[in-house]
């Protein structure tokens, strides 16, 4: 018990000096790159779509959406209390 509130002593302050850190702008250039476009062909070949998808959703857009869900989730707990209830 001892070894461990000795470790715990010094794993704490270092891991409370840690800061946020990018990673280097070799690989953010990476990962801010477009992503490749899709080139998608019918079994007959007589049309082809060329699409591109988002790779990564901002952080508004993915908060927007656990929001949603949430307060969803919320409104339907309380459509379950009045069904019950009345």
């Amino acid at each position: 018990m001892r070894s461990i509130t000795f470790l715990l002593a010094f794993v704490i302050p270092v891991s409370a000096e840690l800061t946020w850190q990018k990673p280097p702008k070799e690989i953010l250039d990476i990962l801010n790159a477009p992503a490749t476009p899709v080139l998608s062909v019918n079994p007959s070949r007589t049309y082809a779509a060329l699409s591109e998808a988002h790779r990564n959703p901002s952080i508004a857009e993915v908060s927007e959406r656990e929001t949603v869900r949430a307060a969803r989730a919320k409104y339907e707990d309380e459509l379950k209390k009045e069904r019950y209830f009345f």
